[in-house]
């Protein structure tokens, strides 16, 4: 039980208030940074994930932006627009994004190891053939 101060009368505290403001604002820079993180995607990879046609229009059109605190403005809207995507939703387009990362991880991979291949081989001793 809380006192209210002005009129001393006691005030019952619910047991389930809902999450922290803290927590509710946690919540949104996440949803904010995966926005960011959508924006920065080839337009061919955009269109694999599976959001709203409305957000796809804003996260297109964060590329035509250049003011800088214009586009920390339109970062806010993206996460704004975020908010209203349900946890699975969010879990969907997570699940894509990873997919879509891990092939860009792995094709990096490959691209690194390639460029170290003449490397490998120039440091092989180099074989004379003996005629036969």
């Amino acid at each position: 039980m809380h006192i209210n101060e002005k009129n001393r009368t006691p005030k019952l505290v619910e047991a389930d208030e809902g999450p922290s403001k803290s927590e509710l604002k946690r919540q949104m820079t996440e949803r904010q940074k995966l926005a960011e993180v959508l924006a920065a995607l080839s337009s061919d990879a955009l269109k694999s994930i599976p959001l709203d046609e409305a957000i796809k229009a804003a996260i297109a059109e964060t590329n035509k932006i250049k003011s800088f605190e214009a586009i920390r403005r339109h970062k806010q809207y993206l996460g704004k627009l975020m908010r209203f995507l349900d946890d699975e939703e969010l879990d969907a387009i997570q699940k894509r994004l990873d997919a879509i990362q891990g092939v860009s991880k792995a094709e990096t991979a490959k691209l690194h190891f390639l460029e170290s291949y003449p490397i490998v081989i120039a440091s092989l001793p180099m074989m004379k053939h003996s005629p036969k």
